[in-house]
């Protein structure tokens, strides 16, 4: 019998988990990610890797949709969440970028920091209203091999940074959850400086509309917990390679990514002990993002006869960040 979706909670978790578990499938030795009829290719390995992350994630939002403990309402919203919040801390991630026309991969483990700055009106009741900028930046040395025109490659030292601008609207929903649809826009610069004979610098810049969601609710005594989950609009970007890094006759080709040939995901969970006796929190959030981009446009390279661009990639990033809260 087909299960109701008025039924229990944790009944209809159940259903959406196993759902997700199984959407992975294997074709002519790649696996694909399928939602709704779309498609997203994660090569070999990646796709196990990426279904036990989900799992995880899945696994603890399922505590903070159930969870007994739920029993806030709007006339103490002060006690979960503060008019104005800065927060800031550590950023541990691991990054996989994947090309599908090159087969050019960078992988490997990026360090940093991160701080985000907000105001909820709803905190003291004055409006609803939802506004923050977040900053992060973050670098590292990642692993690569292959060939380019230049010659071989052997890794880069990279480093990203990425802000944004959000807005939305905070409202409790059952007395019991405080749910925050919220949109914005976003930048993402990534330095990708690759070493070796065919080494130069490729500048990577995205413009993006975050679309999403965030949840919060109280979970026991000084502890509070929730999800965050988001849809990336991508508006546009630029590649700049830097090819004279290789050879002088050559020029620095900067190829344009046109709006909406591409899109991101992020999933995150996040737990917050809070300190009274201190005035401030401190908060643990795995998370995990995907970036999913077309073909960009061609553009010639001088002294050589070949076209620059960027080709059709993947970027796979997931790891913990620790913050904060003042």
């Amino acid at each position: 019998m087909k299960p109701s979706s008025s039924g229990p909670a944790c009944l209809r978790f159940f259903v959406v988990f196993q759902k997700v578990s199984h959407i992975f499938v294997q074709k002519a030795n790649r696996w694909y990610f399928e939602a709704k009829g779309v498609k997203y290719k994660i090569h070999g390995g990646e796709a196990m890797e990426v279904r036990r992350i989900l799992k995880s994630f899945l696994l603890m939002a399922l505590c903070f949709f159930i969870f007994p403990s739920f029993t806030f309402a709007e006339n103490n919203a002060g006690s979960v969440i503060d008019t104005f919040n800065f927060k800031a801390g550590a950023d541990f991630r691991y990054l996989d970028y994947d090309t599908s026309d090159s087969n050019e991969e960078f992988d490997g483990p990026m360090f940093g920091v991160a701080g985000d700055f907000f105001y909820h009106g709803i905190s003291n009741m004055d409006n609803y209203l939802m506004a923050g900028i977040e900053l992060e930046v973050l670098g590292g040395s990642l692993d690569s091999d292959g060939q380019n025109i230049g010659g071989s490659i052997d890794g880069s030292d990279d480093f990203l940074i990425e802000t944004r601008g959000l807005v939305g609207y905070d409202y409790f929903t059952d007395n019991s959850n405080l749910i925050t649809p919220f949109t914005g826009i976003g930048y993402r610069y990534w330095n990708n400086d690759i070493d070796g004979s065919g080494g130069f610098k490729r500048e990577v810049q995205y413009w993006y509309a975050p679309i999403g969601i965030k949840s919060l609710g109280s979970l026991a005594e000084n502890w509070t917990g929730g999800i965050t989950a988001e849809y990336d609009l991508f508006l546009g970007g630029t590649v700049k390679s830097h090819l004279s890094d290789i050879d002088s006759r050559y020029n620095d080709p900067e190829v344009d990514q046109d709006p909406f040939d591409g899109h991101g995901f992020r999933f995150s969970v996040h737990l917050t002990r809070e300190f009274e006796e201190r005035g401030h929190s401190l908060t643990f959030e795995p998370y995990i993002r995907y970036w999913d981009l077309d073909k960009s446009g061609t553009k010639a390279v001088t002294g050589a006869s070949i076209d620059s661009f960027e080709p059709e990639n993947e970027t796979l990033s997931y790891g913990i960040r620790l913050s904060l809260s003042f």
